[in-house]
């Protein structure tokens, strides 16, 4: 299975791909099936990828994953499962702390609104505090003076009625986020008319923090984790013995993709 360990740990539906197009998107066969983990398991996913990720938040946290693992001798243990990989497993390449996120809002018309009449203010570049790094709100005109700004993931809304000055409304806050606005050109655009707004958030959690959590972990996940057996042998002491954060995280990513191997074929 082409990408075989970031599959594994990306774990959802190959049917389920976004596109190749899709922010740091690898190929995932598309009959592959995602697998229902175990309690322990399951844990430990929440910790690498926290609690109801988006695809956004898990492709970045995998690139980095995957960076950090072909970055050592034990990448070996990657490829192990699969050779071919459409990444570039370059331990030259920049570290996975460089991995970039969009700064720029995307604003996109709908119904016919000019594209430009939307800028967006405040706290853009700053930090997600969930484990979702895309947030998407839809802007409609209801009236000839008032318009809903609506969150896509929860639905939380808000009305309002623009007050105007410069050829620009005052700031509007978007909904069910802190420290964003948003300005509106005068006049609005007829009814029906709006747009769709992006955001991009880095992670809160860096993956030094990551390692930290990790060393919180149960006896009863880590002894699942990390059976009495090869190759878990090899894992554990990355974990146990190493000195760089980073290496001690690769073991726990190799026995992650190895656990669930075996697990998601009855082992």
């Amino acid at each position: 299975m082409i990408n075989h360990a970031r599959t594994l740990l990306l774990n959802v539906d190959g049917a389920k791909a976004p596109g190749a197009d899709y922010y740091l998107e690898e190929y995932v066969p598309a009959d592959f099936q995602a697998f229902t983990p175990p309690g322990w398991l399951q844990t430990l996913r929440t910790v690498l990828f926290g609690g109801q990720p988006d695809r956004t938040f898990l492709n970045f946290r995998l690139q980095q994953y995957m960076l950090t693992a072909h970055s050592t001798e034990y990448g070996a243990y990657v490829t192990a499962l699969d050779p071919r990989v459409t990444y570039l497993p370059d331990p030259a390449a920049p570290g996975p702390e460089a991995i970039g996120v969009p700064t720029t809002p995307v604003i996109t018309p709908l119904c016919g609104a000019p594209a430009d009449d939307v800028t967006c203010i405040g706290a853009l570049n700053s930090l997600a505090e969930t484990p979702r790094m895309k947030e998407t709100w839809e802007i409609t005109v209801i009236g000839p003076a008032a318009v809903r700004l609506r969150k896509y993931i929860d639905g939380t809304s808000a009305e309002a009625v623009p007050s105007f000055s410069s050829g620009w409304s005052l700031p509007i806050d978007l909904p069910g986020v802190k420290g964003v606005s948003v300005r509106l050109r005068d006049p609005l655009p007829p009814e029906g008319a709006g747009w769709t707004v992006e955001i991009w958030r880095a992670p809160e959690a860096d993956l030094l923090e990551v390692v930290s959590a990790l060393s919180r972990m149960s006896d009863a996940v880590y002894a699942e984790l990390f059976p009495i057996r090869a190759p878990y042998d090899v894992f554990r002491q990355l974990w146990e013995r190493e000195a760089f954060p980073l290496r001690r995280l690769t073991g726990v990513i190799l026995a992650a993709a190895y656990r669930t191997e075996e697990l998601r074929n009855g082992g």
